[in-house]
């Protein structure tokens, strides 16, 4: 994981350290280079991307109550051609200037003209830093962004009241003819993916939540349907289960994907393995992730996916010796194509023996499901999202 430098609510003025600041362009001794600044503005939010050519470490200041955002990028420098001052035309934004308080740091400092909800996140391929503004008005309904790292709340969220998500999909891996990985004691695993599903289904319900399965019993379900089936009724979380398998038996452990490019070879062999004869479709995978329109989700999906694993640390780690193989990315079908936020959870390896018999065990079903339930409630308690 990338190490990124967060300061939050440090209580200084941006301005106050502009304006002894001149503007020094062109001069870099810095590793990073910052290639792009764009200001866009969409229905509910003002977003602001700064376009980096590796990523870079940051600091980022808001003053409660204060109109100015100032974010640092360390060990970078600002290309021939970024102006000092962006062109904004937006009626919440009067102002984007960039300096450079030493040759290997550049400061962007925005000034607002009325007050703001900041969310920052990040991005690669390419890499980017990413400001989302919110108004008022707007930002109780948009999505507050996540980052890579376990979010700071007092950045991201602090502004953002939780909002009760509507619909999630859970969907049980394989099913009907496609047994999906099978045990050395023969424990199939499209047997317990639904058992756990059921149990999360039960516990999500209780919270209130719509709950939506693409199969409720041993039927063989496409991937293509399961993901219509979500996309047609608007859900709001798609969270898939799943139990991992590897070819050597010692391998044992928990993983949490989201969408994106393989983060190893690992990561690719389990997408494939899932992905079944749906894998060739997957192509032109640099286009697609370098598409804005996948920001929404993978950004949610980031957070999502950690407060899982550190759920499922939590809970089942609590009873059990867990074995944390981390977040990780990779191309699953399910995930590419459905249009809300997800993710996909190997829970244990069925290959392994003593995961295996685990698996066999109620309670540890259980666990698994409480561990899912905890992770998707504390994503709840940090993001805002609308049907």
């Amino acid at each position: 994981m990338r190490a990124r430098l967060c300061t939050a609510l440090l209580g200084l003025s941006a301005a106050s350290l502009l304006a002894a600041v001149p503007a020094v362009f062109g001069q870099s001794a810095a590793s990073a280079t910052l290639n792009h600044v764009r200001v866009g503005r969409h229905p509910a939010y003002i977003r602001i991307v700064f376009e980096l050519d590796r990523p870079a470490a940051y600091e980022w200041r808001h003053k409660e109550g204060s109109n100015e955002f100032s974010l640092t990028l360390l060990d970078t420098a600002p290309a021939s051609g970024v102006p000092s001052t962006v062109s904004v035309r937006n009626p919440h934004v009067a102002a984007v200037a960039l300096t450079r308080p030493t040759p290997t740091t550049t400061m962007v400092v925005i000034t607002a003209k009325t007050p703001l909800t900041p969310h920052l996140f990040i991005l690669d391929h390419p890499d980017r830093v990413v400001v989302d503004l919110f108004p008022p008005v707007a930002a109780s309904r948009e999505p507050a962004a996540a980052t890579t790292t376990p979010p700071p709340a007092a950045i991201l969220t602090k502004a953002v009241p939780p909002r009760t998500v509507r619909t999630i999909v859970i969907d049980p891996g394989h099913g009907g003819k496609d047994p999906g990985a099978i045990g050395r004691g023969g424990l199939k695993e499209k047997d317990v993916v639904l058992d756990i599903a059921r149990r999360l289904k039960k516990l999500l319900e209780r919270q209130g939540h719509r709950i939506i399965m693409t199969r409720t019993d041993d039927t063989f379900i496409p991937l293509s349907d399961r993901t219509q089936l979500a996309n047609s009724r608007t859900a709001d979380l798609f969270v898939s289960i799943h139990a991992n398998a590897n070819p050597n038996r010692s391998t044992k452990g928990v993983q949490v994907y989201l969408l994106g490019k393989a983060t190893d070879a690992e990561a690719r062999a389990t997408a494939s393995r899932e992905n079944g004869d749906d894998d060739k479709h997957l192509s032109d995978l640099d286009q697609i992730f370098n598409d804005m329109a996948l920001d929404f989700r993978i950004n949610h999906s980031i957070t999502l996916a950690y407060q899982t694993h550190d759920a499922f640390l939590r809970t089942v780690g609590k009873r059990y010796s867990v074995v944390d193989l981390g977040v990780k990315r990779a191309p699953f079908y399910v995930l590419m194509n459905s249009t809300m936020p997800g993710i996909l959870a190997e829970v244990s390896f069925i290959s392994n023996p003593q995961e295996e018999a685990r698996l066999k065990r109620a309670a540890y079903r259980q666990s698994i499901a409480e561990a899912l339930a905890r992770g998707i409630q504390r994503y709840l308690a940090e993001s805002s999202i609308e049907s």
